[in-house]
């Protein structure tokens, strides 16, 4: 094997396919990264875990002869550190020891590194991408992930919450979750998903879908194949394999409405987040709760109103004993539906929830956002009002302050937490 290629994108593909990487790994060659020469100049740079699969993709590489050697990933990333960035590197694999050698291209020092390779057969390689795959806009999957990601469990109690569940159809549906909130989102499909995939339920690990949202590009299509117990996406730069999560999703269509609740107000989510972000400061010191106290300018005429716009606010607060308090009022639109708008409604959220809604939502360029509710004490449902299609469930926490009266308990929840989903 022998390719010449710029020291900085062998530098950028080592470290991009090293993060796969995991050296408790039980399989032949777990630290190590795989470089491959192909015909037709293509050069990889592939690191395999057990969880995670990376892939990485030489632009421009001149491939003067085929080949595949396996080299220790942490000596070799070390070494290209030591070679300057601007350069070209040539790389030569000799089989019959199994050497990997380095040397400067463009420099007269006649700088040269040979580390001891391995057989490269004994690399666990990524799987190929089935014939027929399915298409997706890059940007919008990156978005797509991006609206979602961070409501997926962090705890390992409940495995099934750490993933990402991706249901197949004429659209893409990615739901994630944790006991106390629920994000969903969708996305088209360039191309349509066969008999075989429509209906087809996958469950992604979270840490697997953060990492390919952080590589896809701003541009272009990204093919997704469904294997046994993998799934498999790849473009023109990369390609990632994420073994399948075993365990069961929860039901949670019936726990998301389709339709928006009776209770409705618009805000603008610029300054909502602006002053959500001020109120966490003392938040932090009170449990996490924040108080959104809606308040309609005129509740007669709310309750004639039907389904059109009323003029109201919506008033922020937060309390800490110890630190003091913050209040803060935002213009809204308050609708309703066939039922009549009470002269102010308190609801108690996890403040960080609410924050991490909206600013997930800045990927997609939203400007305003939603929240609905039947009662305070019920779950509130957060959706974007424009460009792009979302929901977010959260449940309400329970507030023991005197100045509101308290959020009845769902399943025995204690003043201060959620009750669980």
């Amino acid at each position: 094997m022998k390719f010449v290629t710029s020291i900085e994108s062998l530098k950028r593909s080592v470290a991009l396919a090293s993060r796969a990487i995991d050296r408790r790994g039980p399989w032949p060659l777990a630290d190590h990264l795989l470089l491959s020469a192909e015909a037709g100049g293509r050069v990889t740079v592939e690191a395999t875990g057990f969880q995670l699969s990376l892939c990485a993709y030489l632009p421009a590489a001149q491939v003067q002869e085929e080949g595949q050697i396996a080299v220790p990933a942490r000596p070799l990333r070390e070494v290209l550190r030591s070679f300057p960035s601007s350069g070209f590197l040539t790389v030569e694999a000799r089989l019959l020891d199994d050497k990997a050698i380095f040397s400067d291209a463009s420099s007269s020092t006649g700088m040269c590194v040979t580390l001891q390779g391995s057989d490269p057969s004994e690399f666990p390689r990524l799987p190929t991408m089935p014939a027929s795959p399915l298409r997706l806009q890059a940007s919008q999957l990156r978005q797509a992930i991006q609206r979602i990601i961070f409501a997926a469990a962090r705890d390992a109690s409940r495995p099934a919450l750490q993933g990402v569940l991706c249901q197949l159809g004429t659209t893409m549906t990615l739901v994630a979750a944790d006991p106390f909130r629920l994000a969903c989102t969708a996305l088209p499909c360039v191309g349509k998903a066969d008999e075989t995939e429509a209906g087809q339920e996958l469950l992604i690990p979270a840490s697997a879908l953060a990492e390919l949202a952080r590589l896809l590009p701003h541009a272009g299509t990204i093919e997704m194949g469904m294997l046994p117990s993998r799934v498999l996406f790849q473009t023109e730069q990369i390609a990632l394999a994420a073994r399948l999560l075993p365990d069961t999703y929860p039901a949670y269509k019936g726990i998301l409405p389709k339709d928006p609740y009776p209770f409705r107000v618009v805000l603008e989510r610029e300054p909502l987040l602006a002053q959500l972000k001020t109120a966490a400061v003392v938040a932090q010191e009170s449990a996490l709760i924040v108080r959104l106290r809606f308040e309609a300018f005129d509740a007669e005429e709310a309750e004639s109103s039907g389904e059109s716009g009323l003029p109201g606010k919506v008033v922020i607060t937060t309390t800490a004993d110890q630190l003091g308090e913050t209040s803060s009022s935002l213009k809204a639109r308050i609708e309703v539906k066939g039922l009549a708008f009470p002269a102010a409604t308190e609801i108690c959220c996890n403040i960080l929830y609410l924050l991490e809604v909206l600013e997930a939502l800045a990927c997609s360029k939203v400007k305003q956002v939603a929240i609905e509710w039947i009662t305070p004490s019920r779950p509130i449902v957060l959706r974007p009002v424009d460009s792009c299609e979302a929901a977010y469930l959260i449940m309400p926490m329970i507030s023991s302050s005197p100045r509101t009266s308290s959020v009845p308990t769902h399943g025995g929840a204690e003043p201060g937490r959620s009750p669980s989903l």
